[in-house]
């Protein structure tokens, strides 16, 4: 065999020193082999480490030996099948069976060459991918358990790709938004916002986690148009180049918590008996309106009105013409003015109307006339017909004040001075 080492060593040799190439195949790290007669001539360091044993036990050793039982009858047929000329494949996974009988999992790559004598040689080369295995099945048994998980997930699950496309979702998702579960996987998430627009906004916030875990809130769209308010804790993924590849994100339904918000906030802001806002909502608005018409250097107006002789209503036809006799003042006030302008019952039979957008002084009292037009008609309730009787006074900004307190307090003057006139003139 000695012969057919030395030919082997000088393979492909000729611009090449044999003393180097024999170093080569003595420092690789996977395991290397020739095979002729059914036996091995040359093993080098890497595959004895694999195989447990010394040089001199492996070199004459059938090659079979070494090949767990299951393998051998493929390994010896594609072994003849090369002998003939023939080309099976040349790559494949097998166990080995090491020196204390254990079974180690390797790829093997062989391939066969003719040598100047004739003889048949196969060459070959392993690589331990045991380890390899294990961690994949780890990894398939960790993903099976994820996603038994996430199926049980009493909330919402999500993961996106780098283009925000929906990837994988838990059942519970789907429930939620109404459709079935393959409907949202490929979809844009951004599609099943309420309002798209948004998606970027709550995306930039999530970056700016770089990973970490982010609070956010969402308002989605449910399948039937009904809105669905999502509290999610989401976070960017980044792949092993730092590059952005998507969002993972656990959110709750939190539609009802949003709606009973909303409810109580309503309350808070409203007169219960009018259905327009109360002077704490009244006061919001005011102070938003003044910050707007500051910034973009635009007026607004305050129009203070109280009731005249409301007093002898309630006292005359009691309290329940009087509630209604309110309220219907009210809407006939949101009927004059436009849907932007906010509407407020201040308290008792006080009641105010703000107005923004104005293009001109003449737009107030376009805007007041046709409030006045629509408080003409009498109010009619039971057997009872009751005229509208009411003072006004206009306050502008920045005209007649800067803040809330001095537009009010301005207005209610005016007001006051228009009751007085209208007392002279009775």
């Amino acid at each position: 065999m000695s012969g057919l080492i030395q030919s082997l060593v000088s393979m492909d040799a000729t611009n090449l020193d044999r003393e180097f190439l024999w170093s080569i195949f003595e420092c690789l790290q996977e395991g290397v082999f020739a095979i002729a007669e059914d036996r091995f001539i040359m093993v080098n360091p890497a595959l004895c480490e694999l195989l447990g044993y010394d040089r001199e036990e492996i070199v004459g050793k059938a090659f079979l030996e070494v090949i767990a039982e299951r393998h051998r009858e493929m390994v010896f047929n594609r072994a003849q099948a090369r002998i003939r000329g023939e080309s099976p494949p040349n790559h494949y996974e097998i166990a080995l069976i090491r020196q204390d009988l254990s079974e180690i999992l390797v790829h093997i790559k062989v391939s066969t060459f003719k040598l100047a004598d004739g003889s048949i040689v196969n060459v070959g080369s392993t690589r331990d991918i045991s380890g390899e295995r294990r961690a994949l099945k780890q990894l398939q048994h960790s993903e099976q358990e994820f996603r038994r998980i996430v199926e049980n997930l009493p909330d919402i699950f999500y993961r996106t790709d780098h283009q925000g496309r929906i990837k994988m979702a838990s059942p519970y998702a789907a429930e939620v938004m109404g459709y079935q579960l393959e409907e949202l996987i490929g979809q844009p998430l951004a599609n099943f916002y309420a309002r798209p627009e948004e998606r970027e906004a709550t995306l930039s916030k999530i970056l700016q986690g770089q990973g970490e875990m982010v609070p956010v809130e969402s308002c989605l769209r449910h399948r039937d148009g009904s809105i669905v308010w999502v509290s999610t804790h989401a976070y960017a993924c980044f792949d092993e180049n730092g590059d952005f590849s998507g969002v993972e994100g656990v959110a709750r339904n939190i539609t009802e918590r949003k709606n009973l918000e909303e409810r109580l906030r309503h309350m808070a802001i409203r007169d219960p008996l009018t259905q327009v806002y109360n002077r704490f909502g009244f006061e919001e608005k005011l102070d938003d309106a003044i910050n707007r018409a500051r910034r973009n250097k635009s007026s607004i107006a305050l129009l203070f009105f109280d009731l005249d002789k409301f007093k002898t209503i309630n006292d005359n036809y009691g309290h329940d013409v009087g509630d209604r006799y309110l309220a219907a003042f009210a809407k006939r006030m949101e009927i004059g003015f436009r849907e932007t302008d906010t509407v407020a019952r201040l308290g008792g039979d006080e009641f105010v109307a703000l107005l923004e957008n104005l293009e001109c002084d003449e737009t107030v009292y376009n805007l007041l006339e046709r409030c006045v037009t629509a408080l003409s008609d009498p109010f009619v309730t039971d057997e009872h017909t009751l005229i509208f009787q009411y003072s006004y006074g206009i306050a502008q900004y920045p005209k007649h004040g800067t803040d809330a307190e001095a537009l009010l307090k301005f207005a209610d003057q005016a007001m006051y001075l228009d009751k007085s006139n209208q007392a002279l003139i009775v």
